[in-house]
């Protein structure tokens, strides 16, 4: 009777073993996933990356132009806004200054269009403000504990959104502004009309003639642009024109947004005397500035990561020590850096570079790389930064 028992409690023993084996087994698998699973990147081989420094300077987008000189002649001076003509000045054999008011256009319509432009930017001024003060709060609210860097940072993203709203309403309502000064036509030089072509009360087209004048002195320069362009200027936007190694730069006096054959408008630029020296008729090659950007933060188009859905935004991978030149210390050793995503606005795309707002100053060093690579960077991640300047 006692070996029966025996052997039941050899068998018991070894069940009681063998889950226990079992057990543990899974345990330590279980424990080695988990670490696995959590292991850190300091623990990875940094990335090996080139890195660009943060410019402050003036950027601009310009589109080149072959500029026409032109010398005294007779002008056809032309309406460039639609609208009734409300008043009409001297008549044939009268002389004019430059400057001296020709003509008046009715700007009811587009007076009602600037009202409601105006009524857009004052919601999103309002806006700004209220984003403002949420993204103030939210810092605060870090400071103590009650917040997470996530949500400053997404509180700041829609300040800089924002911000951009209130530029672009600022710009358009600038553009419409231009527009309306077409009401009032002036000379554009001195001279003495030579015909009267439009009475008070006629209606006005896109570059119904109104005048001819003969002007007797100076020089302008004419240029012909695409609509596009045309919509984007303003008068006293500038106009750079080279000849060999000299380079001048002018203000265009006049836009004319009034479509030729070929589908372009042109603008004009008074000049005391031929440039260069150069004969009427001859071609000057130039370039109209668009946008520029005065004291902006520049970086090269290859530090942004912009996505397809949103490209006026974008991701800035910026390294950290902040201070000193990343690369090498004093001692020759290679410094390891750390990764900080920084979101930004594209304020200006241009061939020289890109101007952003957002968390940056100048001197701050950051990742300049592929898509590919930017792709794969993260917050924390460990670099040998490699800086090509040194």
């Amino acid at each position: 009777m006692k070996k029966p028992k025996k052997n039941l409690f050899r068998w018991i023993l070894g069940i009681v073993i063998l889950i226990t084996l079992i057990g543990g087994a899974l345990k330590i698998r279980s424990t080695r996933i988990h670490q696995s699973d959590h292991i850190e990147n300091a623990g990875m081989p940094p990335w090996a990356v080139r890195v660009g420094a943060v410019r402050e300077k003036s950027l601009a987008t310009a589109f080149p132009v072959l500029a026409t000189v032109l010398t005294s002649e007779e002008q056809t001076i032309s309406g460039q806004l639609q609208g009734e003509i409300r008043e009409m000045g001297p008549r044939e054999g009268e002389r004019v200054k430059k400057g001296d008011l020709l003509a008046r256009i009715d700007t009811r319509e587009i007076d009602d269009q600037i009202l409601a432009e105006q009524a857009k930017l004052a919601a999103a001024e309002a806006d700004l403000a209220n984003k403002q003060n949420e993204y103030a709060r939210e810092k605060e609210l870090l400071d103590a504990g009650g917040s997470t860097p996530s949500k400053v940072e997404g509180w700041q993203t829609a300040v800089l959104a924002a911000r951009q709203t209130v530029e672009s309403l600022n710009r358009i309502i600038g553009s419409m502004k231009v527009r309306r000064g077409f009401a009032e036509v002036k000379a554009p030089s001195d001279g003495m009309i030579a015909a009267r072509l439009a009475e008070p009360g006629d209606v006005c087209t896109l570059s119904h003639p109104l005048f001819r004048i003969t002007v007797a002195r100076g020089a302008r320069v004419r240029v012909k642009l695409p609509q596009q362009v045309i919509e984007e200027l303003h008068p006293g936007a500038s106009l750079v024109l080279t000849h060999g190694k000299k380079e001048m730069t002018v203000s265009l006096n006049r836009l004319f947004p009034s479509l030729d054959a070929l589908a372009l408008g042109a603008a004009e630029a008074d000049l005391p005397a031929p440039p260069f020296g150069l004969a009427s008729g001859a071609r000057v090659s130039g370039r109209v500035v668009l946008a520029e950007r005065k004291k902006a933060l520049v970086i090269p188009h290859e530090a942004v990561l912009s996505p397809a859905s949103d490209p006026a935004k974008g991701t800035v991978f910026k390294v950290a020590p902040e201070k000193g030149t990343p690369g090498e210390d004093a001692a020759g050793n290679r410094r390891t850096s750390i990764i900080k995503t920084v979101p930004v606005v594209i304020d200006l795309d241009a061939a020289a570079g890109v101007a952003v707002i957002g968390d940056l100053k100048e001197g701050d060093f950051i990742v300049v790389a592929h898509d590919t690579v930017l792709l794969k960077l993260h917050d924390g991640d460990a670099v040998n930064a490699i800086n090509p300047e040194k």
